[in-house]
């Protein structure tokens, strides 16, 4: 039972966390009139900064604060500036293998026989492309890395079967790219005693994929398949490998 004393220690505990963020984030700038404004920085670009102050939230040119305060702005350790749009597009083809062997064995009678056996197994692959998209309409994004990972499920593990990493220049405004995603290829639905298992092969279903946008190390946009995966950050950085940028 919710009772009002545990209300109020939660209410406390959320205005000190509060208060500690704006304490890391929050900064004074001045204009070049030489007006003063506390403001919390959320993200900041080549020659812009994104910041709030108060509930609003603004985007201004560095040119529009002076020079102490544009050196500030660019040493905070914020995220960069971008807008994105991920969109990928994977198909999955079927392909039934069939591989037979001969074995030897004894009979009844203990003769030595030959019989032919018959394995079988399924092998799926997966291909498709990545399309990203600048959303900002004035401004080309920032130059970047694309990350890409095509995954499959085996017995409720999620294994990584294409890892992907791609050069992302930057993009015109309100224009896309498309990155192609190399085949990657599982196995599964094995029948018999298949012993010629696919060498190089992952065994199990594909599951979906995961593509991020990565500036300095940093996560910028991110689209997941099953879409969950875009909630768990940390998860999505150990799939993709994504290293940290040290400052």
């Amino acid at each position: 039972m919710i009772t009002k004393k545990l209300i109020i220690i939660y209410l406390a505990c959320v205005a000190t966390s509060l208060s500690v963020l704006a304490k890391n984030e929050t900064v004074e700038l001045e204009s070049i009139d030489g007006k003063k404004i506390t403001a919390e920085l959320l993200e900041k670009g080549a020659d812009k900064i994104k910041f709030k102050v108060g509930w609003k939230t603004y985007t201004l040119p560095y040119t529009k604060f002076s020079n102490a305060s544009v050196e500030i702005m660019k040493k905070a350790d914020i995220p960069t500036i971008c807008e994105f749009r991920l969109m990928g597009n994977f198909t999955k083809k079927n392909e039934e293998i069939r591989r037979s062997r001969e074995e030897h064995y004894r009979d009844h009678e203990g003769k030595s026989k030959t019989r032919t056996i018959t394995d079988s197994y399924r092998i799926d692959t997966i291909s498709g492309k990545v399309t990203v998209k600048n959303l900002d309409r004035k401004e080309a994004s920032p130059q970047a890395k694309l990350y890409v990972v095509v995954m499959s499920r085996n017995k409720g593990n999620k294994n990584v079967i294409r890892r992907q990493v791609m050069d992302l220049k930057a993009i015109t405004p309100g224009k896309e790219m498309k990155f192609d995603v190399g085949e990657a290829k599982t196995w599964h639905s094995e029948r018999g005693r298949s012993l010629n298992k696919a060498k190089g092969l992952t065994k199990g279903r594909y599951s979906g994929y995961i593509a991020a946008v990565v500036i300095d190390g940093r996560i910028a946009e991110v689209k997941a398949v099953p879409s969950s995966l875009e909630k768990d950050i940390d998860a999505v950085r150990e799939f993709l490998e994504i290293p940290v940028v040290k400052k």
